[in-house]
């Protein structure tokens, strides 16, 4: 498994249930768009600059962002990026699908076509199936807007 740095700290990161760098770039654009209002297009040069994140990975992140329809191009001088819909509707598991895919704390509670050997014995997949979709719950009620110093 890939140690994953935060981007406030820069420790390594332990355990299993953690957000990923780039899940940590995408909440740092959305946010950043969203802060300036999704008025006027946002660079991912400035976005980068003003966050101390790399500007190749964030084009990265961007790019899927925009795939996944979370995000709008605006091309010439003055363009950017502008979030499709609003910051209140931008879930925290939409981002997470959008960059790593399903949400599942095992393999096995995924939604996407794993086949456990042990699936028909296993005592275990229906409890962890219980418990991902209570942290999918929870990430669908968290959005965008959550991480916006509104004071």
């Amino acid at each position: 498994m890939k140690n994953d740095v935060c981007l406030t700290t820069n420790e390594k990161r332990s355990g299993t249930l953690h957000l990923t760098q780039k899940v940590d770039y995408g909440m740092f654009l959305l946010s950043a768009i969203a802060t300036q209002g999704n008025q006027v297009p946002q660079s991912l040069q400035v976005v980068a600059d003003e966050h101390h994140l790399s500007f190749s990975f964030l084009q990265q992140v961007a790019r899927q962002l925009r795939q996944a329809g979370l995000l709008t191009s605006v091309r010439g001088k003055s363009g950017g990026y502008r979030l499709t819909k609003s910051a209140d509707e931008i879930s925290i598991k939409e981002v997470i699908e959008a960059l790593e895919g399903a949400v599942s704390v095992v393999d096995c509670t995924s939604d996407v076509g794993h086949v456990c050997p042990r699936a028909t014995t296993c005592t275990m997949r229906k409890k962890m199936k219980k418990i991902n979709d209570e942290i999918k719950d929870v990430l669908h009620t968290k959005t965008i807007s959550h991480f916006i110093d509104k004071s």
